[in-house]
């Protein structure tokens, strides 16, 4: 009769074992696939700015040469609402599933074009009432925060793409 009963405990055991099992693997299966696609999401979200970013550097470096020249008048600027980052601010929540490698980089990058969107406010709200000195130091700041952003881009790419097409581990 005990014989009975060790092998109804080891079968119950191992049922259970197999049921924690597959629910600790599916879970990790499942938050490493989540990763995979916030990396492939943030790496969108970035990319689509691509084109822009040489736009944005052109019409800096205009209005820093019209202040210089004194023309500052025949430079004009219109305030819109301020771009977001929609995938980003989304998905801000689960940026820890990319592993610490990566989330510093992503943070940094969006906090240098979030700096660039305030600066660039400031300055298409207020341009009329700032000195030319004024004016010409927020366009400078301007163009750092987004030349900060723009330094770290490549090595974040990267990182994301590998991240992104990974394979899991069970390891990981």
């Amino acid at each position: 009769m005990s014989d009975g009963i060790i092998s109804a405990f080891i079968a119950a055991s191992a049922a259970v074992f197999g049921v924690i099992l597959t629910q600790v693997l599916g879970e990790k299966y499942r938050r490493f696939k989540e990763g995979s696609s916030v990396a492939a999401g943030i790496l969108g979200e970035l990319s689509s700015y691509e084109q822009a970013w040489p736009l944005v550097q052109a019409m800096l470096r205009g209005l820093d040469d019209a202040v210089s020249a004194g023309a500052r008048e025949r430079f004009s600027m219109r305030f819109g609402e301020r771009a977001k980052d929609l995938y980003f601010d989304e998905v801000v929540s689960k940026i820890g599933l990319l592993g610490p490698d990566i989330v510093e980089p992503v943070v940094y990058v969006y906090s240098n074009i979030r700096a660039f969107r305030v600066a660039l406010e400031l300055i298409s709200v207020h341009h009329k009432d700032m000195t030319d000195g004024e004016l010409f130091q927020r366009s400078q700041t301007c163009q750092q925060c987004l030349q900060r952003a723009l330094a770290r881009r490549e090595e974040l790419f990267s990182k994301l793409k590998a991240r992104s097409s990974r394979r899991m581990r069970l390891s990981d």
